[in-house]
């Protein structure tokens, strides 16, 4: 098999609600696809979702990424074993644009499926089962009455595994957090924080943190990023956890940690593609830190079926999941089939034909890509 030719593409459609947290307010989808063509005719498609406040990426920097470094690619890749020998050799690159390479990644393998007429799963010796997957209902920083809608919503929907986005006002935020101290729900329903980097200084994170309803178990990213110290401190005075996002892009961010308060949260484009996000997931379990498996919000049904992979190289055994929600969240979804939640957040892996066919066994509606 040979590269032949890579595109760039975006993917421009409307949410059906407009996404807030404390770094960014979203009304469509910001995300950077490639797509690949081989001498065989056969094509993949692969994303990546570049968000400047967490990796410094833009749409506009990753096409230059395709364009300066394809020829290289094209040379160089034609199996799995050059394409990881490649990531490699190109490490600190990769550091510098992972969602960029994260769609190149995914178009290849991809395609390297569909040469091979195997899934993208057995391209890494990863064995498929058949479970349940259980998604977290992830609320943004709305107004209360589209805050209360949500949390009614998702319940009566039969979740028990909550995201929710601070707004930094703190009457808001009580507010929002009161609903949870329900005797009905105290005992079921799961609760985390995600402050997305909101305090400069841990002083400050705690006071605020302390005037909340005390019903969450964890908080994401409370400081300004790798501030690993200030957030340590949030930890012992609040006794939560903490989950890592914006601190946590590359395993040399983790390396110099311990303790039983870290939890990363792994998403496949943030750390380059799946080759590196396994290699992050196998350091996290090293040390014995749990993990959650991520997603952005505005992901295609592309990067909920890479993310699926991961699912299955950890035996399901993620402490919480997010992403799949398809077009509960997009106007419309870029593949046939679309992978989305049911009632409750749960897809049945059974129910996914596409985990049995070639590559990501997924059909892209090409016409609806805008070419960069």
């Amino acid at each position: 098999m040979q590269i032949l030719k890579i595109e760039c593409y975006t993917f421009p459609v409307p949410f059906k609600f407009v996404f807030r947290h404390a770094s960014a307010t979203r009304s469509e989808t910001e995300n950077f696809l490639v797509r690949v063509s081989t001498n065989t005719g056969t094509v993949g498609f692969g994303e990546g979702c570049p968000r400047s406040y967490v990796t410094g990426e833009t749409i506009n920097s990753c096409r230059r990424f395709i364009t300066e470094h394809q020829e290289s690619f094209r040379d160089k890749v034609n199996c799995v074993n050059s394409l990881i020998q490649w990531i490699k050799d190109h490490d600190e690159l990769i550091d510098a644009n992972p969602n960029a390479f994260s769609a190149l990644e995914g178009a290849t393998l991809d395609v390297l499926g569909k040469h091979t007429s195997m899934p993208t799963e057995k391209l890494f010796n990863i064995e498929q089962e058949n479970f349940t997957l259980k998604y977290s209902a992830i609320i943004g920083n709305s107004s209360s009455s589209t805050y209360h809608s949500f949390a009614k919503k998702y319940l009566s929907l039969g979740f028990i595994d909550f995201k929710i986005k601070l707004s930094g006002i703190v009457q808001d935020d009580q507010g929002k957090l009161e609903v949870w101290t329900q005797k009905s729900l105290t005992n079921s329903i799961n609760v985390r924080l995600d402050a997305n980097n909101y305090w400069s200084n841990a002083r400050e994170c705690i006071a605020y943190l302390k005037q909340l309803p005390a019903v969450f178990w964890a908080i994401e990213e409370p400081l300004r990023p790798r501030d690993f110290e200030g957030m340590f401190e949030v930890s012992e005075a609040l006794g939560t956890k903490i989950i890592l996002d914006e601190s946590c892009i590359t395993t040399e961010d983790i390396r110099s940690l311990s303790g039983n308060q870290w939890l990363c949260n792994v998403r496949v484009s943030k750390h380059g593609g799946i080759y590196r996000a396994l290699e992050l997931v196998a350091e996290i379990k090293k040390k014995k830190f749990e993990f959650i498996l991520g997603a952005h919000v505005g992901e295609t049904s592309l990067l909920s079926r890479a993310t699926i992979l991961l699912t299955q190289s950890v035996q399901n055994s993620q402490r919480a999941l997010e992403g799949a929600f398809g077009t509960h969240l997009l106007s419309h979804d870029l593949t046939d089939p679309e992978i989305k939640f049911n009632n409750g957040g749960l897809i049945e892996l059974s129910d996914l034909q596409c985990l049995s066919q070639p590559g990501f066994g997924m059909e892209v509606k090409a016409d609806l890509l805008r070419q960069l």
